[in-house]
């Protein structure tokens, strides 16, 4: 972490150079009191030259501007059941959980109203007018994954910004509705042809799938249903796969095979990702919320459990050269050499993202909330945090480029960064 004690003309390193503190909640009453994730919740006494644990959970951290006891943990710690919204009113000494299973992202408060709290979920976004006591859900607000809200300004605190994967909605009456979209972001991009995009939807509150053939300048609905979770088959890209959820536990897993023209749907359990075999688009992986591995072995037809049963899978990595070998990504990173039939957990690190060097299989890179980018050259066995020159901030996306081994990542922010010497730093 660095800290700026000029308006942001210098900034000084607090702490390890390679430490990750993302995001920081300043104590309104003392600079010097901060909180800060760290893979769990901690406090910082001395301006973030150090730090101490107060929770194991993790996520965003909001204090009361006029009472810093009062302090609001959107958090969890790998397990499901354990997400929620948390509040304590001993400066962290003690945690209560508030809002049971509201998978949350950041939290804001009223300026005008403390007792009005809002926050940021996987859907939609949550609201207390009660101190935190009780919360009630908003879905039609940005109705994807992770929804951040913006800071209220003081001036009008019924006008609330929310951000996501599918862009920028505006409230005008304290978050009971929602504008559409005021902005778009490209899903996937068709594998055999870059000008063919796809993309989120919103009209008269549903999400939707949309097609542009021409690199986004105009777009068409070919899915007008939902929006979820999507892959397209490496192998023929007129196959797509998209997850839309059904209730907390299930989704519907749709197919189709003619580029959006027609869908068939499978239900399944809630799934988060999917991951398709290069060499055999019949093989295809799915994580779900605490339900573990999916797989499918015939195009999507059928699906059954494939191991972790329990866990929340975060993503899937197979490995292109020998795809019986897949990676999952949940309390630790698993490797199946089997093509699912059986798991074995290789290493405690648990990052959401994982890639394979093409050139030297043994050598990983790897990308995590909480702890920036690491890297493994004993096939995912150890690791080693290699982040000099990025910022502190949360990994969304990592990839490798085939030819030249090029690092792209991508962090909250829309900001990219990349490596040209395997991750030992970073422009």
């Amino acid at each position: 972490m660095r800290r700026s004690t000029d308006g942001g003309q210098t900034w000084e390193l607090r702490g390890s150079a390679e430490a990750s503190v993302s995001p920081v909640a300043l104590d309104p009453t003392d600079p010097d009191t901060l909180y800060g994730d760290t893979g769990g919740t901690s406090k910082s006494t001395d301006g973030g030259r150090t730090w101490q644990p107060i929770s194991a959970l993790y996520g965003a951290v909001a204090v009361d501007p006029t009472d810093p006891r009062i302090i609001f943990l959107a958090g969890w710690s790998g397990d499901l059941r354990e997400f929620g919204i948390y509040k304590s009113t001993d400066a962290g000494g003690s945690w209560q959980k508030v809002a049971n299973y509201f998978p949350a992202g950041n939290i804001v408060m009223n300026p005008d109203d403390l007792r009005t709290v809002y926050s940021g979920a996987v859907i939609g976004i949550a609201k207390s007018t009660d101190a935190g006591e009780t919360w009630t859900r908003h879905r039609r607000c940005l109705n994807t994954m992770n929804v951040y809200l913006a800071p209220i300004a003081p001036s009008d605190s019924n006008i609330l910004y929310a951000t996501g994967p599918g862009g920028v909605s505006k409230s005008t009456d304290a978050g009971e509705h929602w504008s559409e979209r005021l902005a778009g972001v490209v899903l996937a991009v068709d594998p055999t042809d870059s000008d063919t995009v796809y993309g989120p939807g919103y009209e008269k509150g549903q999400d939707r799938l949309m097609r542009s053939t021409d690199a986004g300048e105009t777009w068409d609905t070919i899915f007008p249903d939902g929006l979820g979770p999507m892959a397209i088959d490496p192998g023929n890209s007129d196959i797509l796969y998209m997850a839309i959820r059904t209730d907390l536990s299930t989704s519907d897993v749709y197919k189709t095979t003619d580029a959006g023209l027609t869908w068939s749907a499978t239900p399944t359990a809630n799934l988060a990702f999917f991951a398709i075999d290069p060499q055999d688009g019949r093989y295809i992986y799915a994580g779900s919320f605490l339900a573990g591995i999916y797989r499918s072995i015939d195009g999507g037809r059928s699906w059954n459990p494939a191991g972790l049963s329990g866990q929340w899978v975060f993503s899937v990595t197979i490995d292109e050269e020998n795809p019986n070998i897949v990676y999952a990504m949940a309390d630790g990173i698993y490797k199946s050499e089997d093509r699912g039939g059986s798991w074995v957990r290789i290493s405690t690190y648990a990052p959401r993202k994982l890639v394979i060097d093409p050139r030297t299989r043994t050598t990983m890179y790897a990308g995590s909330v909480n702890q920036g980018v690491y890297k493994s050259v004993d096939g995912g066995r150890t690791w080693e945090p290699r982040n000099l020159g990025l910022p502190v901030t949360r990994i969304n996306s990592i990839s490798i480029a085939r030819d030249t081994g090029r690092l792209y990542l991508a962090t909250e922010g829309a900001s990219i960064w990349f490596s040209d010497d395997q991750a030992e730093t970073w422009q």
